[in-house]
């Protein structure tokens, strides 16, 4: 068996960049300790992670090596990881509800809770790495952490990603217009605006939409505060030193962040709730008043920074290849 680190993970239009661009920085980890790093991924996820500068050695088929990362949406086959431990690998889930937990070596999920963890299929003898200290920062991202300082200005980054109706960037615009937002205002987007009345709203801001930007940790680092749903760009600005007005997509993602909420009592967010009229205009009206509380957005920045201080790809890699 090589003593090699073995990814897998998965990115394409459908789920987005997350998880691969996480894997990214678990790589860039093990290769401080001097492990060869292999990623078994599709076409299509190999375009994505050659975008993002990884060299074209570090793709290959999958082999047996040493230690084994997976993290894919929808989780990984039983099978396949029951067969990896047989084989005498060291594999860590990340992420990963499924069956394919009880046959892990590690568990790591950087927002499940105790309570929620007891729900899912765990047997005593599989390692759990839970809790935001196990959060993996996208590489560009941990360049920034703890870089923000909140309070000194009104300006509002909104990035909630993918999972929404195409025209609620045009509704949040309004609503944020209708309710006196003054500040500095920037709007990231998944992908192009499709949304034709989205122009228009945004001039009443003075907003530039952008889509595919690589610089999310700076643009993170210039906010006072963070339009976002629970997910990756979260735990980014919590890290950055930024807290954030949260706006979900569905109940899935309401009820994780509310038993987040409830586990890390300085977390410094607040939840509107899913996507609904009456919840963009709440979100709104609170972003503007929060913007006019400097204080506040000053203590947010420390408490986020306090939970989620960018050595959690770090973490994960030392406790999986071990002393």
């Amino acid at each position: 068996m090589e003593p090699m680190l073995l990814i897998y993970t998965r990115a394409d239009p459908a789920v987005g960049h997350g998880h691969a661009v996480r894997a990214l920085a678990l790589a860039e980890a093990a290769r401080r300790r001097g492990v060869t790093v292999r990623f078994a991924v599709d076409d299509l996820t190999a375009a994505v992670l050659r975008g993002y500068g990884l060299p074209a050695a570090e793709l290959g088929p999958p082999t047996t090596a040493q230690w084994v990362i997976r993290d894919l949406p929808g989780g990984s086959d039983a099978a396949a990881v029951a067969a990896e431990r047989a084989a005498g690998s060291r594999v860590l889930l990340i992420d990963d509800h499924g069956p394919a937990r009880c046959h892990a070596t590690w568990n790591s999920d950087a927002m499940l809770t105790p309570a929620r963890a007891a729900k899912l299929p765990h047997p005593t003898e599989v390692g759990s790495l839970y809790g935001l200290a196990y959060v993996p920062l996208r590489i560009e991202v941990a360049r920034y952490v703890g870089h923000a300082v909140p309070g000194r200005g009104q300006r509002l980054l909104i990035a909630l990603g993918g999972g929404f109706a195409p025209e609620l960037p045009t509704t949040l615009l309004t609503a944020l217009a209708n309710a006196g937002l003054t500040g500095e205002c920037q709007l990231l987007l998944p992908g192009p605006a499709a949304d034709p009345a989205l122009p228009a709203a945004a001039r009443r801001l003075r907003v530039t939409p952008v889509w595919g930007v690589s610089d999310v940790g700076a643009r993170l680092a210039q906010a006072d505060l963070v339009i976002t749903k629970l997910g990756i760009t979260l735990l980014e600005a919590l890290a950055v030193g930024v807290g954030a007005l949260l706006l979900e997509p569905g109940p899935s993602h309401l009820q994780v962040a509310t038993a987040l909420a409830e586990h890390y009592p300085s977390l410094p967010v607040e939840e509107m709730g899913c996507v609904d009229p009456a919840a963009i205009e709440r979100l709104a009206q609170r972003a503007v008043t929060l913007l006019a509380q400097p204080e506040r957005l000053a203590r947010w920045g420390a408490q986020g920074r306090a939970l989620v201080d960018g050595g959690g790809a770090t973490r994960l890699v030392e406790v999986l290849l071990g002393p």
